[in-house]
């Protein structure tokens, strides 16, 4: 299969599935197409020719060494034989979860009153899709005002994690989860005591990190 990619760079994945069902027929399903076409175009974007497009590079401290190890992942699946690829049993190794390899990032930090550094854990083309961000929020450091796409769920790791909408507020201690429904205006940070750390896990979609303060100048107490 990388042999006819590498020799046609516009070979499609339907049209490769369609080959591979002929070879082996009744051994794949057709909801297998999508995943197989994935796995084509991070193969591509890893290996494929040269695009004449140029998008400028951001070099993140400790996201290279995560991307390492998720390509090797995608790289392993389509260089092996394609039963391999359906009946994948590797895993890529293990990230700790570590406040000095958190960023500042400096779009979100135009959001956050106070101080939050985060680490990727996972993020969209790279995994199943879904975004795994952790925040370390030092004390009384808190984001705005925000709504999501999609649902939210916080894990706390350590420390308390105040979160609130414009009716309700918790204080979640370390091993605590909420989840926040789509579209709900609401926001989150640490404590006036102590800093936090909390996992976010969400499928991506449009944030709206303009939304209207209400009562959030007076409701961090």
């Amino acid at each position: 299969m990388v042999e006819q990619l590498t020799r046609d760079s516009v070979l499609q994945g339907s049209t490769l599935f369609a080959l591979l069902c002929e070879r082996h027929p009744g051994r794949y399903q057709s909801t297998q197409v999508r995943t197989l076409q994935r796995h084509i175009a991070r193969w591509r974007a890893l290996h494929g020719p040269e695009q004449e497009v140029i998008f400028e590079q951001r070099h993140t401290p400790g996201e290279s060494a995560f991307f390492g190890i998720l390509s090797f992942y995608y790289k392993a699946s389509l260089l092996r034989d394609v039963k391999e690829v359906e009946e994948m049993n590797e895993l890529p190794k293990p990230i700790k979860i570590e406040e000095h390899a958190a960023i500042q990032d400096t779009f979100l930090a135009r959001y956050v009153e106070g101080v939050a550094r985060q680490q990727n854990i996972a993020f969209p083309g790279h995994t199943s899709d879904i975004a795994i961000l952790v925040v370390f929020f030092e004390a009384s450091s808190r984001n705005r005002p925000h709504t999501h796409e999609h649902d939210q769920t916080l894990l706390v790791l350590s420390g308390r994690t105040m979160v609130a909408t414009e009716t309700e507020k918790y204080i979640l201690s370390a091993g605590e989860v909420i989840t926040i429904p789509a579209n709900i205006w609401h926001w989150h940070g640490a404590t006036h005591d102590a800093p936090t750390c909390q996992v976010s896990i969400m499928i991506p979609g449009t944030s709206n990190f303009e939304a209207d303060e209400r009562n959030w100048a007076t409701n961090y107490l």
